[in-house]
């Protein structure tokens, strides 16, 4: 599918360099940044269940994509040995689906041997890569709208992942992390770039409804101290959102 005009080639591609597992800024939220503070709070990151998607459709695959992106990511901030490689597995199957050349796919492999040296310098600085490949893959596959999607997904997981975290560990250190004031801006600026027939989708229906009712939980004034409840709040959010993102 190609995207309909509204958000230029040369944004997309800046979401791109910037999905990287060095926690660059995506989509108004900064899941590597997050996933940090949480370590600083010393909060244990929260690693959601996945079950992998039998949909074929290019859309859903993308949206499982960005999700299994983001987990992997919590596992490589947990240093998780035993859950990565399943992730991985995820991730690469998900990949051939979405047309990412077999040359990027193999260094989903070197990622798994520099797991087993227990180098985990190496494996982020590897997972970097292959993610900025595997994006750019999905592009150059003239599928603008699934890498779109796909970046939907890693942010609401991410931010998913993080409201979990502070839920289960909750400190006024880490209610801090659920400030994201811009957001919910760029989340729809990606949505408004879809095309009418992926709008209409009930998985992008959804993300739509759901953002003025995570805008109002992220984007409160400064000078607003985040409680308990502004955790549990976003988690209930997040998880209608992601059973429904992730329903077949």
């Amino acid at each position: 599918m190609n995207r309909k005009k509204g958000l230029p080639t040369a944004t997309i591609i800046l979401y791109a360099i910037s999905v990287t597992f060095t926690c660059l800024s995506c989509a108004g939220f900064d899941a590597g940044k997050s996933f940090k503070g949480l370590r600083t709070a010393k909060v244990p990151i929260y690693l959601p269940e996945l079950e992998p998607t039998t949909s074929t459709q290019d859309y859903k695959v993308a949206l499982n994509f960005g999700i299994a992106i983001t987990d992997a990511l919590a596992c490589i901030y947990n240093e998780d040995q035993t859950a990565l490689p399943r992730y991985i597995g995820m991730v690469y199957g998900y990949s051939k689906k979405l047309g990412i050349p077999e040359t990027v796919l193999r260094e989903l492999g070197g990622i798994t041997a520099a797991m087993d040296q227990g180098d985990w310098q190496k494996v982020s600085k590897l997972s970097d890569n292959f993610l900025e490949q595997a994006l750019t893959g999905i592009e150059k596959a003239d599928k603008n709208d699934e890498f779109s999607l796909a970046i939907l997904a890693w942010t609401l997981e991410g931010l998913y992942i993080t409201a979990k975290s502070v839920d289960n560990h909750f400190s006024p250190e880490s209610a801090k992390l659920l400030r994201y004031a811009d957001f919910v801006t760029d989340q729809e600026a990606i949505l408004k770039s879809l095309p009418v027939g992926l709008q209409a989708k009930k998985e992008v229906k959804a993300i739509m409804a759901a953002l003025p009712k995570i805008n109002a939980i992220i984007n409160r004034p400064k000078e607003y101290v985040y409680n308990q409840a502004d955790a549990k709040a976003l988690v209930a959010i997040c998880e209608s959102l992601r059973r429904t993102l992730l329903r077949d």
